[in-house]
């Protein structure tokens, strides 16, 4: 059966960009020194839940619903990006004309990190894929100008 990864994606884009946004790059590489606790990654992920699943009291239902497989498949490419983070970063530095990563947008941080993250951790999944995903990401969530930055970036990357 297949999963509808979009949703899975966002899920993992919007973890990404609330620690971004709130601890910067450095909170994203201690998070990376305890990657690999099981434990660490459910309570950080446990944390994200509380904001991301918002109850919609009127429905009487959440109103980001994932499946058990999405919640597999982001957890998945999260832990994957947290792994290779330093790599990561130090790749997209010197992939970036006259900038950092950390002179981006959280938004343009997070589809970046996370695409890349994704490369790795599923290296089944067709370059065309990855671009069109994450390029569909900035539009939804990013500026004007993330669009082509996130396209031509990841286009020499992946």
């Amino acid at each position: 059966m297949s999963i509808k990864k979009t949703d899975a994606r966002e899920y993992a884009f919007n973890f990404f960009f609330q620690h971004i946004s709130s601890e910067g790059l450095n909170g994203l590489h201690e998070h990376a020194q305890k990657s690999n606790d099981p434990r660490y990654i459910d309570q950080l992920l446990d944390n994200f839940n509380l904001s991301y699943f918002i109850e919609d009291d009127e429905k009487d239902q959440s109103t980001n619903q994932l499946s058990d497989d999405q919640l597999f498949y982001a957890r998945k490419i999260i832990v994957k990006t947290l792994n290779e983070i330093e790599n990561t970063i130090s790749l997209l530095n010197s992939s970036l004309k006259n900038k950092n990563l950390g002179d981006l947008s959280p938004v343009e941080q997070s589809i970046l990190t996370l695409a890349l993250g994704e490369k790795e951790a599923m290296k089944e999944i067709p370059k065309a894929v990855i671009l069109n995903e994450y390029i569909e990401l900035s539009k939804k969530y990013g500026s004007n100008e993330s669009y082509s930055l996130i396209n031509g970036v990841l286009d020499k990357l992946i």
